[in-house]
């Protein structure tokens, strides 16, 4: 069985590849493997460049693993809460469209919506009714 023989790359083109992962925002697995490399590799050359642009040092602090500031923390907590609404919104209408679509019987469509999960203001306001009538 014949050993297999290491491939070796210059610097120059290991710099263009790992600037190819960070400019495009693809995987560097999927780049590696575009560029006929193992998925481990590209990572790996990430890495020796951050260490070697840091001064050396092993413990190099990362993009990702910076903490964010206070107005970003803020604009982080703010959107969640928005993205909470907006999928309170969207689970009532999935349940208004059945209950619209079904037979008609009495009571008000919005008390079998779950009234008790769901503030009515947010309802009323999914739906598109006021909720004076309620």
């Amino acid at each position: 069985m014949a050993k297999r023989q290491r491939r070796s790359y210059s610097d120059e083109y290991k710099r263009q590849a790992v600037d190819l992962v960070v400019s495009s925002g693809r995987s560097a697995k999927s780049i590696s493997k575009e560029l006929g490399l193992d998925g481990s590799v590209l990572s790996r050359w990430a890495k020796e460049l951050v260490t070697v642009a840091a001064g050396g040092s092993a413990a190099a602090p990362t993009p990702q693993a910076a903490v964010p500031s206070a107005d970003q923390a803020d604009m982080i907590a703010k959107l969640q809460r928005e993205n909470e609404q907006l999928r309170m919104e969207r689970d009532i209408l999935k349940r208004s469209i059945a209950i619209f679509a079904g037979p008609r019987t009495k009571g008000s469509a919005l008390s079998k919506i779950a009234v008790r999960t769901n503030p009515v203001e947010v309802m009323c306001r999914a739906l598109g009714v006021s909720p004076a009538g309620y």
